[in-house]
């Protein structure tokens, strides 16, 4: 399973981890300090006050840290494709950074060529948790509301548990699993991707709403019965459905199992 890396560049964001995905494998540049980690730290609301002279500020503690641990570098390669995309008016500057940087190199140079961030993924269907790095990357450099709506999407994409008839193992999508952790995780500390989430929790037809909240925080005995819950929910005014289906799927609310007497 590949391992979802916004824990190890974004800790603020998100407070669990799938997987563990540092690495040893340490590349010239030199191992990230404790200032290293900080600074990647200050790439999750970057979007909120963009600043070329301070993404140029970071670009060697990114480095180290993208060289140091291999699940750090596609949230890093997004975010450096994304301060050169949106900032390419800064062009000479940037190529010099490229040469001072080639860890970073190819993302700034992609971008100064005129790449969109989507021609760096497959078709959504395909998307790994990998790209989702890479795509939260790009939004914490841009506040693009286009990716944070492309990994939105794809936790609401038809996944439904199958059992295969050889082994017996419950087949779950991974990825449609990270996204919809990724997207609540982070929507907790950042308005403008809650307001995605809310967009979509009022517009999406009820199997999309039942794929992305449907089977959220619950293992695989609990997911029919979490199903029905949501179902029912659907049923709510669309004044109330966002708050609705939210809280009920909050696993940071522990009083959210009552939420449907109190009429919240």
């Amino acid at each position: 399973m590949k391992c979802f890396a916004i824990h190890t560049i974004f800790p603020l964001a998100v407070a669990a981890v799938l997987c563990g995905c540092a690495t040893g494998d340490r590349g010239a540049v030199g191992a990230p300090t404790a200032e290293d980690r900080a600074q990647a730290g200050r790439m999750m609301y970057f979007y909120l006050d963009p600043d070329f002279d301070a993404a140029m500020r970071m670009l060697p503690a990114l480095e180290r840290i993208s060289s140091a641990d291999a699940g750090a570098n596609m949230p890093v390669i997004g975010f450096v494709f994304g301060v050169a995309s949106s900032m390419s008016a800064h062009s000479n500057e940037l190529s010099r950074a490229a040469r001072r940087h080639p860890g970073l190199a190819e993302p700034i140079e992609n971008a100064l060529a005129g790449k969109k961030y989507t021609d760096a993924l497959p078709p959504r269907e395909d998307l790994q948790p990998a790209h989702l790095d890479f795509i939260w990357g790009y939004y914490f450099a841009t506040g693009d509301a286009e990716a944070a709506r492309r990994i939105i999407e794809r936790g609401a994409m038809n996944h439904l548990p199958s059992r295969s008839s050889l082994d017996g193992m419950i087949s779950v999508d991974i990825t449609a699993e990270t996204a919809k952790w990724s997207v609540r995780s982070i929507a907790q500390n950042h308005p403008a991707v809650r307001a995605e989430l809310d967009s979509f929790a009022l517009s999406a037809g009820d199997e999309e709403i039942l794929n992305f909240f449907g089977f959220m925080s619950a293992p695989p005995a609990d997911r029919m019965d979490l199903r029905a819950k949501t179902l029912g929910l659907l049923t709510k005014k669309p004044f109330d459905r966002v708050s609705a289906i939210l809280a009920a799927h909050d696993a940071k609310e522990p009083e959210s199992a009552t939420m449907d007497e109190r009429g919240t």
